[in-house]
């Protein structure tokens, strides 16, 4: 090296440097901070879009959850809604059934005076005692359960009583029936009957010839006990 250069070399090392030198360092300063600055524009960019897509993509995933969600708490209500009105039908259904039931239990049951209208009856009935001759359907168990059920008031009410099957020609007879009579005893079971708030026919029938083990009272009222009438089921 020339001692020229040697020189030249050495005067970049004084202090302080050259203008020509500062120039060109903050030359070189800039373009590397934009260099800097570019490169880290392009990351954060290209981050960003990377974020948002996964975000986006997160935000999809979710949605779909959520309309899946949805849709099966809509086909979970809907079996619900189905389930709670086919219940509510079963259920209306065995109420009616157990109506239906209980009307042809309480049909085809045999009749029983209750015991308030059994006590009104007698005290009606003791203020007149009379005589009564009492008929049930010959050949009817339940007539006739029903008959000496009035039997027992008739005696409670201290009432003469005759008693015994009747069968009524060319016919049969429903109900209870109280047909006309002449005995005024007659007017005073109606109103006994009435008064206790039990339901019975007027009808006048034939009545039968002599039948043997049937005691009569002459002349006597007649309470005849028929079967009891038929139902139908509907």
């Amino acid at each position: 090296m020339s001692g020229q250069n040697r020189k030249k070399g050495l005067s970049l090392l004084h202090w302080p440097p050259s203008i020509d030198f500062v120039y060109s360092a903050a030359n070189w300063a800039l373009l590397g901070s934009l260099l800097v600055g570019v490169t880290a524009t392009f990351f954060i960019i290209t981050s960003g879009n990377e974020r948002d897509r996964r975000l986006r993509l997160q935000l999809g995933a979710m949605n779909t959850v959520a309309a899946n969600a949805l849709a099966q708490a809509g086909t979970a209500n809907s079996v619900a809604a189905n389930t709670n009105e086919r219940a509510a039908k079963l259920e209306k259904e065995a109420a009616e059934a157990r109506l239906e039931t209980e009307s042809i239990k309480s049909q085809a049951a045999w009749r029983q005076i209750p015991q308030e209208k059994a006590s009104k009856l007698v005290a009606a009935l003791s203020k007149t005692p009379g005589n009564i001759n009492l008929r049930w359907t010959a050949g009817d168990p339940e007539a006739r359960f029903l008959a000496i059920q009035f039997g027992r008031a008739f005696n409670a009410a201290h009432w003469r009583v005759a008693s015994g099957e009747w069968s009524v020609p060319h016919g049969i007879v429903f109900g209870v029936d109280v047909p006309d009579n002449p005995s005024p005893d007659t007017a005073v079971l109606r109103r006994a009957l009435r008064s206790a708030d039990i339901v019975f026919d007027t009808v006048s029938f034939p009545e039968p010839g002599e039948t043997i083990g049937v005691s009569v009272i002459p002349g006597a009222t007649v309470l005849m006990i028929g079967s009891k009438k038929p139902f139908i089921l509907q």
